[in-house]
């Protein structure tokens, strides 16, 4: 399953409750930022204890948020990066730089390289 329904501790249990066979969540943003910012510390414990007792697996979609799942008690979460679908639909930024001239790709170039330097501020005494 995508998501996770979290908002109340019913809804949560509603949600894990209709699921059939081995428990799979695959966390993709929200899931996680809710846990963080939306729950007590009893309530997160509540959905440990129950994903744990379903044996419940947990993949998280960047490193950033299995961090944070282990910052709310989520040990076990694991990197599965989201999968593209239909990925010829996407172009990449190298399908556009073939069709430019080889002078805008370097000023484009040196213009990321001077966005990237860092800033030294005067002070004038």
């Amino acid at each position: 399953m995508v998501g996770l329904y979290n908002q109340s501790v019913q809804g949560f249990m509603n949600h894990v409750n209709v699921m059939v066979g081995k428990k799979i969540f695959h966390l993709i943003g929200t899931d996680v930022s809710q846990f963080l910012t939306q729950n007590t510390i009893q309530v997160v414990d509540a959905y440990i204890q129950r994903l744990e007792s379903e044996n419940a697996v947990l993949f998280a979609n960047s490193p950033r948020l299995v961090r944070e799942m282990h910052r709310c008690g989520f040990k076990d979460t694991t990197l599965l990066y989201t999968p593209i679908y239909e990925i010829e639909k996407y172009k990449s930024i190298n399908d556009y730089l073939k069709h430019l001239p080889l002078v805008f790709i370097l000023q484009i170039l040196t213009l990321l390289r001077c966005l990237t330097l860092p800033v030294i501020h005067h002070i004038n005494l």
